[in-house]
């Protein structure tokens, strides 16, 4: 909930990969609650996939503009 889009790459080594993830946050979401439930959730699947107990990741978040209410 939050995220209206995310982009991510597994980059890195076999023997150490790393993480690099872009979220794109709707208006109305809260970074840090929207970061610790990427943390817990899709970062928790891809290090038990990759089988590394601590997969080094770089988040970058951004806030999706709204638009604009119209009165009629």
């Amino acid at each position: 909930p939050g995220v209206a889009g995310a982009d991510t790459r597994l980059g890195g080594r076999r023997t150490s990969p790393a993480l690099r993830a872009g979220l794109r946050l709707e208006p109305d979401a809260s970074p840090a609650a929207t970061l610790a439930d990427f943390a817990a959730h899709p970062l928790g699947a891809a290090r038990d996939s990759t089988g590394i107990e601590t997969l080094p990741t770089e988040v970058r978040l951004r806030k999706v503009r709204h638009k604009a209410d119209r009165v009629s």
